[in-house]
């Protein structure tokens, strides 16, 4: 990434690595999970894509799925 036309800051993308390592994405060592296979495929950020994932194992994916909508948009009362 450090290559790339405009690079990531380098906390940002060791911030990133954190969050992926301990929603299970990454192991220690930075090799994908299959958990983190099944997350780098969903529309949605990593903690999303979680709730998601775990409310269709518990039966549940319709109100997380509405859950999901709802935290991933932006606030509908703030003017831009």
């Amino acid at each position: 990434l450090g290559s790339a036309l405009s690079p990531p800051h380098p906390l940002a993308v060791q911030n990133a690595v954190e969050l992926l390592q301990q929603l299970g994405g990454l192991t220690g060592d930075e090799q994908l999970t299959v958990l983190g296979s099944l997350l780098a495929q969903l529309p949605v950020e990593p903690r999303l894509g979680k709730m998601l994932f775990w409310a269709h194992l518990l039966g549940v994916p319709e109100r997380a799925t509405t859950l999901a909508c709802a935290m991933s948009s932006k606030d509908v009362f703030v003017l831009s």
